[in-house]
Order: C-alpha cells, then structure tokens, then sequence
C-alpha cells in the first residue's frame, strides 16, 4: 500500500493485518515508522522485496499504489468494494490511467451492511487465459 492509505489506518485500534505481512511505499516515511510495516522507497523495491521473499500473489491497495501496478501489468485480477456511502467531495478512485484498462467479469458478491464487491481479470495482464 502507499503512503496515504497506511496513514489512513495506521491508528485503527484493531490492526486488520494481523499475521500479514505489510509492505508501505513511500520516500518520506521512516523505514522505522511502525513495527508491523516494512517500508520500501519505490514500488519496484516492493516487487522485488516480494519476489524475494516467494509471494505470488498479493493485495495492492491505496490509489497510486494500484494506478503503478496496473501501468507495470502486474494485476491479473481487481476487487473494487462499493461501500453504500456517496462520497461527496475527494480525489477519484485511481486518478488518471493513461489509458482504457479492459477488464472481465468474474464474480460479484453482496456482503453484510450492503457492502458490493466486484471482481475483474485485467484483459491482458500479467496471467495468460485460454481465451486471449
């Protein structure tokens, strides 16, 4: 995740990553900012960080974060979670793209409080399909 979103949950009394591990990216946070982080100046250090470290697949959050990793290919599938709130004012999900990203349904799920998560493969990502 970037920055901003670990800054946005960092005080949650109730960790939600227990038994995860956190990766930040950020070039002004202090690779000592918080114990249950680790802290890498760019998103290639993260990649490769996780690569290292056997990870095949991982959840990417926080706008930017997603928009880099979606530039790289690296995303074969996006959850998009659409919590029943109109934001009235804010930036937009992921800023701008550079350009149309195709994406195919998978699945959709209604949760609890009327919570909807919409799942995607990335048309062209970095997981071949027997259809492309």
């Amino acid at each position: 995740m970037g920055r901003k979103t670990y800054e946005a949950i960092a005080s949650i009394e109730d960790w939600p990553y227990l038994g995860r591990p956190i990766h930040v990216i950020s070039t002004t946070l202090a690779a000592d900012a918080d114990p249950r982080i680790t802290v890498h100046r760019s998103p290639e250090a993260a990649v490769d960080a996780l690569q290292r470290d056997g990870r095949r697949r991982i959840y990417v959050d926080g706008g930017a974060t997603v928009r880099w990793f979606l530039a790289a290919k690296l995303v074969d599938e996006l959850t998009l979670s659409h919590v029943p709130v109109l934001i009235g004012d804010g930036p937009s999900l992921f800023g701008p793209l550079g350009g149309d990203i195709d994406l195919e349904h998978v699945r959709t799920a209604v949760l609890d409080g009327g919570m909807v998560q919409t799942t995607y493969r990335v048309v062209g990502g970095p997981t071949p399909h027997a259809s492309e």
